[in-house]
């Protein structure tokens, strides 16, 4: 009666624990971060153009315990709105988002608006032809997920304007 679709009853359960787990290694990966010099990004300003909320905290965490100055765009189109209106020393491009995706925005950055700002990849992938496709479109760098926290760092520090 309990088990009508014929799923094992462990597997609520192991789905559950599947999720915490996630977290509690995002959680450790914070907590470590966290414990580090807080002063490696000091007023540098970064746009992280990412549609996930969850990368989107993430990010922010990171960037902002080290003391960074971080803006969210959702998307491609929303990151070029928010460059138009501000300046901001290295943008953090997701690849793949709604309405624009990042390789479009990329291109758009450098060929419509005439832009230099450093732009890093975000890819959940890690093969070579997606970074080539990266490097070709005008991006700057990439950087798969999940990322290390002190390479990135490293990387914005390396690129900023």
């Amino acid at each position: 009666m309990f088990n009508q679709c014929k799923i094992p009853l462990a597997y609520p359960f192991q789905v559950l624990l599947n999720h915490y787990l996630h977290y509690i290694c995002i959680i450790s990966l914070l907590w470590r971060v966290s414990n580090k010099n807080n002063f490696l990004l000091r007023g540098i300003n970064i746009l992280v153009a990412e549609d996930n909320k969850l990368n989107q905290k993430i990010a922010n965490f990171i960037l902002l315990k080290q003391n960074a100055n971080v803006s969210i765009a959702n998307n491609g189109e929303e990151a070029i709105e928010m460059l138009k209106e501000k300046t901001f020393d290295v943008v953090l491009m997701d690849l793949h988002m709604p309405v624009m995706d990042g390789l479009e925005a990329v291109r758009y950055i450098r060929q419509e608006m005439k832009s230099n700002v450093p732009v890093i990849a975000f890819t959940a992938s890690t093969f070579d032809d997606e970074s080539e496709k990266c490097l070709a479109a005008g991006m700057d760098a990439c950087i798969s997920k999940p990322f290390d926290a002190t390479v990135l760092c490293s990387l914005i520090l390396k690129l900023k304007r």
